[in-house]
């Protein structure tokens, strides 16, 4: 299990938002995120969903790199993230149940039945 964080991105600053810079940190399972978060000072309910991440500012970032956070570039973060949500919607389609068979389809369908 890791945890990621991409390179600072220049954000535009908003009522909520005060920093010139961002950067996003995920992992591979929420749980690791949510605990890795904690150990570098962050707040649960700063987590963000779609997917599940935190906008880091630059002094947390360097916090997440001395805690052993892997940087990656832009483009392997996307990887990830379409790895992620590529693995939801299968697990999706598993967890679903099965629909009953269908008679028309069984393969002595038309034989005699003697």
């Amino acid at each position: 299990m890791a945890v990621y964080i991409d390179p600072l991105f220049g954000t535009p600053r908003s009522k909520t938002w005060r920093y010139d810079q961002a950067c996003h940190m995920l992992a591979d399972t929420v749980a690791e995120l949510d605990a890795f978060a904690s150990r570098i000072g962050l707040r649960r309910e700063w987590r963000q969903t779609k997917p599940f991440h935190y906008d880091l500012t630059p002094s947390r970032r360097a916090a997440a790199v001395k805690a052993g956070a892997v940087e990656i570039t832009q483009r392997q973060m996307v990887d990830i993230v379409r790895a992620m949500r590529h693995a939801a919607d299968v697990a999706d389609v598993m967890a679903s149940p099965m629909p009953p068979p269908d008679p028309m389809l069984r393969s002595d369908y038309g034989a005699d039945a003697t």
